[in-house]
C-alpha cells in the first residue's frame, strides 16, 4: 500500500466534503460542490463567498441557509458566513460533535485542549483582526 496522504485524490475540500456526504447517504442530486478560490488564509470566509457567488449566478434566493461545521469551529464558521452572505439571507449553523474528545470535558484530553485553544485563538483573530475586504480583493484579483 502506498504511503502518503490518503486525501490527495481530492482536488478541493468541496470535492472531499461531497464524497463524505455521499458516504453518509445523502442523495447525490442534493449535493452541490462549490470550491472556493484558493487563498493562503481565511478559507472559511472564501468558502462562504463562493456560496454567495454561486447563489447569485444561479439566481437562487433562499429564505435561509444552514452551515454544517464541526464543534468549536462552528461559531467562527457561522460568524464568517453571516459576514460573507450578508443580511438578506439568514444563516444558521449545525454543529457536529467532535468525537475525538468529550466536548463537555474537553480539557481532559490533549486533543480537546488543542482544538478548543486553536479555535479560540482563530475566533479572536476573526472577531478582532479579520479584514473581509482584503479577502474579497485577494479573490477578485486571482
Amino acid at each position: 500500500m502506498p504511503l502518503g496522504n490518503p486525501l490527495v485524490e481530492y482536488k478541493t475540500s468541496a470535492e472531499l466534503s461531497a464524497t463524505i456526504l455521499k458516504k453518509f447517504g445523502i442523495n447525490e442530486k442534493a449535493i452541490v460542490s462549490i470550491p472556493p478560490k484558493p487563498v493562503k488564509r481565511d478559507r472559511t470566509f472564501a468558502s462562504a463567498l463562493a456560496v454567495k457567488n454561486w447563489l447569485a449566478q444561479k439566481n437562487i434566493q433562499p429564505k435561509g441557509i444552514n452551515v454544517f461545521s464541526s464543534g468549536p469551529h462552528s461559531r467562527r464558521s457561522w460568524m464568517l458566513f453571516k459576514e460573507a452572505i450578508g443580511e438578506e439571507i439568514p444563516v444558521g449553523i449545525i454543529a457536529c460533535e467532535n468525537r475525538g474528545y468529550d466536548p463537555k470535558r474537553w480539557w481532559e484530553t490533549s486533543s480537546g485542549v488543542r482544538v478548543v485553544l486553536d479555535e479560540t485563538i482563530a475566533y479572536l483573530y476573526a472577531k478582532l483582526l479579520f479584514d473581509p475586504e482584503r479577502v474579497r480583493e485577494e479573490i477578485a484579483t486571482e
